[in-house]
């Protein structure tokens, strides 16, 4: 058993060592995670696994509500308050399950993009073309989330 001095001289290195590494989660998390794991009896790769999710969630969350700023958006509705019944004819199930990434059932293939008629690279281009980012063209809807 190591002496305490010595246990917080590793904690103060580690805090460190995940601010350096820019890993919020991992700081903000850790010790509970590794409480939970003495306590469950999981493996170091199930309790770094565990903070990895964290990690990721983490991320993902922030970089969306970091493009739903940059985009300026008036105000945000989520698509579960979305009204169905003001326009005829949207399968509000349908809607929902290809919010999900789900598969459509017509057709059985996941919901195909909208050629736009102008060249094989005009849809992977556009959002670069308008100063968009283009890995977060459709996290808004992955999201679940409707902007108006």
């Amino acid at each position: 058993m190591q002496p305490s001095g010595q246990n917080q001289d590793h904690q103060a290195l580690l805090e460190s060592h995940l601010r350096t590494l820019n890993l919020p989660a991992f700081l903000q998390l850790y010790q509970a995670y590794a409480r939970d794991a003495a306590r469950n009896g999981l493996s170091p790769e199930q309790f770094l696994l565990g903070l990895c999710e964290a990690e990721v969630a983490d991320r993902d969350a922030k970089r969306i509500e970091s493009a739903i700023r940059r985009a300026r958006f008036p105000f945000i509705k989520e698509l579960a308050d979305y009204d169905f019944t003001a326009v005829e004819n949207i399968p509000k199930t349908a809607i929902l399950e290809l919010a999900q990434g789900g598969i459509h059932e017509s057709c059985g293939k996941p919901h195909p993009r909208r050629k736009s008629g102008i060249g094989e690279n005009a849809s992977r281009n556009w959002p670069r073309s308008r100063g968009l980012p283009t890995r977060q063209t459709h996290s808004f809807l992955q999201s679940g989330r409707l902007n108006e």
